[in-house]
């Protein structure tokens, strides 16, 4: 009987880890409602009491998903990296949310990382 029990929970806590994997790995669907380039001054270094700055681009995607408007951050490798062509006002995109960060599934299935500034419920609702 005790080893019966043993197996039974084994096997439950098996099966709630298997959910857990399945369900944080899902993507929801969604679209992007606006897409804007900026920079931001990064201080690079100060010669004779004067900053020395550079400028570095970033990009501010809002994405509307199940009742969520989620302004994200979106920070290029390089400093001519933009956004995937597919990835227009009114698009529809693939995503997964996470605590702090949004991922975005490409076409060729990667994921970009989206920092999440703010969420939002969209007006009307």
């Amino acid at each position: 009987m005790k080893h019966f029990a043993v197996k039974i929970s084994f096997f439950l806590i098996c099966l709630a880890a298997l959910g857990w994997a399945e369900s944080s790995g899902s993507y929801i669907p969604g679209k992007i409602l606006d897409v804007q380039s900026k920079t931001r001054s990064e201080v690079l270094y100060y010669l004779v009491n004067t900053p020395v700055t550079r400028e570095d681009p970033y990009f501010e995607v809002s994405i509307e998903a199940q009742g969520t408007v989620y302004e994200t951050e979106f920070m290029p490798r390089h400093i001519a990296d933009a956004l995937p062509n597919d990835w227009q006002i009114g698009s529809p995109v693939n995503l997964r949310v996470e605590k702090h960060y949004l991922y975005l599934k490409r076409q060729d299935g990667k994921e970009v990382q989206m920092l999440v500034v703010k969420k939002t419920v969209p007006q009307g609702k």
